[in-house]
């Protein structure tokens, strides 16, 4: 079936190309089925009526096909068979209409989690998962969802490289490389936020190139893909039987000189945040959240559970030292939005210090400008190593 959509033009496909896709779909069904799955479903005209049915199921769907072998878009999201909204970069679009039937929405749902190996069915009827080029895959079947079927896909942000790739690719300034390099090497945990979680895995990837080989490194990761260039890792996989918090605990118990999970959550930051804390410095985590704040306040109230505020706030000052917001430029590219110190503030409060700052253009570029302050990390790094000239934190710098 992948193979057979790449040789279909569905920007041009029209009804009256019926028959010619019908005879490439009997030409590729035939190529494929074996003489067991021939005698099992009846024999060559049961074939030719399977290659009529895709044909025609292909051309009524054929508006969504195209959009997804369009290399510009960077998500769709199916609402229904009645509602299609397609995003390239920061520009969405909505299109109406686009799937005949509720049923036919439901066998393109079926198919695409099929070929990621996990099809939604009744059973199963919340799916999320990767297709095989990367793509975010997420399925939900009615009941669970009232308005029909729900299918949204997600482009995955291609890597980003090393620490000076996130410079060519604009998602920081070249004169910030450095400092970054620095934060690794010092040993500082550092928590990446913001963002789409693709984006987030990519910068945290561009950071991990600066780890030491000779760290015993610890990577849990329910999708398996972070710090794949880390050839000597310890990889831990959460599922149904056990959760990151479950597997955060497994993980101490190896001494990691760096612990990298993907997700901070309410069952895993307070973990996460005591293992950082007790010896695996420079560790990394990621975190959905809305701002720099957001993520401050987010990663404060999951811990506080049990050992209450203060507690929580002193605990996450003395873990992680910096935050990396992202957010995303007009053509849907990552950008370091805020680069951030954390530190305790007055009455216990935890401050969000910001260092760096992206201010963006409306032609998609934009400046980054340092904030002028030398923050206190700086005496953290030059204790480490690490010695920073004032203009490091005054700098400004274009990018387009």
């Amino acid at each position: 079936m992948e193979g057979l959509l790449r040789e279909i033009d569905f920007s041009r496909l029209q009804p009256g190309h019926l028959p010619n896709v019908e005879a490439l779909c009997g030409q590729r069904l035939g190529e494929s089925a074996t003489a067991a799955i021939r005698r099992q479903l009846g024999g060559d005209s049961a074939i030719d009526l399977l290659a009529k049915e895709l044909a025609e199921e292909l051309l009524c769907t054929r508006v969504f096909f195209a959009h997804l072998q369009d290399e510009r878009v960077t998500s769709l999201l199916a609402v229904g068979a009645d509602r299609l909204e397609v995003e390239r970069g920061s520009q969405r679009e909505t299109i109406e209409g686009v799937f005949p039937s509720e049923e036919s929405l439901q066998r393109v749902a079926l198919w695409m989690t099929a070929l990621a190996g996990r099809p939604v069915h009744e059973g199963d009827p919340i799916v999320r998962t990767r297709l095989p080029d990367g793509s975010a895959l997420q399925a939900v079947l009615p009941p669970f969802s009232t308005g029909g079927c729900l299918l949204a896909l997600r482009r995955p942000t291609p890597s980003l490289g090393d620490l000076a790739g996130l410079a060519l690719n604009g998602v920081v300034p070249s004169g910030l490389v450095p400092l970054l390099h620095a934060l690794v090497s010092a040993r500082l945990t550092l928590v990446v936020a913001g963002g789409t979680e693709d984006a987030r895995g990519a910068v945290v990837d561009a950071l991990l190139t600066a780890v030491p080989t000779s760290d015993r490194v610890v990577v849990v990761d329910d999708e398996g893909s972070l710090g794949v260039g880390l050839g000597g890792a310890i990889r831990l996989r959460p599922n149904e039987a056990a959760s990151p918090a479950r597997l955060l605990d497994a993980a101490a118990r190896f001494r990691p000189d760096r612990l990298v999970l993907r997700g901070l959550d309410l069952g895993s930051t307070p973990d996460f945040l005591r293992i950082a804390s007790a010896g695996a410095g420079g560790s990394l985590a990621t975190l959905e959240a809305c701002s720099p704040r957001d993520a401050v306040d987010r990663l404060i109230a999951q811990t506080a559970q049990g050992i209450g505020e203060p507690a929580a706030s002193r605990l996450l000052v003395g873990a992680v030292s910096a935050l990396l917001y992202l957010s995303r430029r007009a053509d849907g590219r990552p950008v370091l939005e805020a680069l951030c110190e954390i530190a305790l503030g007055d009455g216990e409060r935890v401050a969000v210090n910001e260092l760096v700052r992206f201010h963006p253009r409306p032609d998609g570029g934009g400046v980054f400008t340092g904030s002028g302050s030398r923050p206190a990390l700086a005496e953290l790094l030059e204790q480490r190593g690490h010695r920073f000239p004032a203009t490091t934190w005054r700098f400004q710098q274009s990018v387009a």
